[in-house]
């Protein structure tokens, strides 16, 4: 009998291990698809804070890729595309931590690219919205805040998932579309 209790402790300790470790199954997508930071960012409440994941497509993987623009699409999507002007997409979750630590960074760069529009659907809102729903569908939105930044041409030349500093996104900008 103490050989079986033996048995189950180890078992036990292991599956904590895998656990702890987050070895416990894949994603799906080779590690060059995507690059995943589990830093956490500086926390301006001054409590502790989980880790804030992020995660970036890269432009040879899913991007860039057309933006279809149909009859199902919100309005403001459809002038921004008729205009052929730049405009980044933001999906959010009101009250996530994740986007309570982004939206600042967002705003900044929102204010310093006048030229571009910012669009942020908060996700909850695509249950009342079928159009909202089926644009969430269709760029296969999976972890907010995620961003789409689409370019003249209406191509998403960029994608992102998660917390991102305005550093990042606008040298993200300046790369796709040679903006100063």
């Amino acid at each position: 009998m103490p050989a079986r209790r033996y048995t189950f402790f180890l078992l036990l300790l292991l599956i904590s291990a895998i656990i702890i470790s987050g070895c416990g199954g894949g994603g799906g997508q080779p590690a060059s698809d995507q690059n995943t930071s589990n830093t956490a960012q500086p926390d301006q409440t001054g409590g502790d804070q989980p880790p804030v994941p992020t995660t970036t497509t890269s432009a040879q993987d899913k991007i860039p890729r057309d933006f279809k623009l149909s009859d199902e699409m919100p309005d403001f999507i459809k002038k921004a595309v008729s205009e052929k002007r730049p405009f980044v997409i933001v999906f959010f979750l009101k009250g996530d931590y994740t986007w309570n630590e982004a939206k600042p960074e967002i705003d900044n760069v929102k204010e310093t690219y006048k030229q571009i529009s910012f669009f942020y659907i908060d996700i909850d809102s695509t249950k009342k919205d079928p159009k909202k729903s089926k644009l969430a569908k269709e760029l296969e939105v999976n972890y907010l805040p995620e961003i789409f930044l689409i370019n003249q041409e209406s191509k998403i030349v960029y994608q992102h998932s998660g917390y991102i500093d305005r550093d990042t996104f606008k040298n993200e900008i300046h790369q796709k579309l040679s903006l100063k």
